[in-house]
């Protein structure tokens, strides 16, 4: 079973809303509020490329 809650075992290429601990690594990891990451999921959907892509647009 993995341990979802060591920053090593993050999956790279999802992320989970319904885990703080991964809501918190990718706020970091992005540089942004939770509050606005957990907004962007919810319009591009889970994947980190297509939130980094959105990001990245927006710039």
């Amino acid at each position: 079973m993995e341990n979802k809650k060591h920053p090593d075992m993050v999956d790279k290429y999802s992320i989970n809303i319904h885990d703080k601990h991964e809501i918190e690594y990718w706020s970091i990891k992005l540089g942004i509020a939770p509050a606005e990451l957990l907004e962007i999921v919810k319009q591009v959907g889970n994947s980190s490329l297509d939130v980094k892509k959105f990001l990245k647009e927006r710039e």
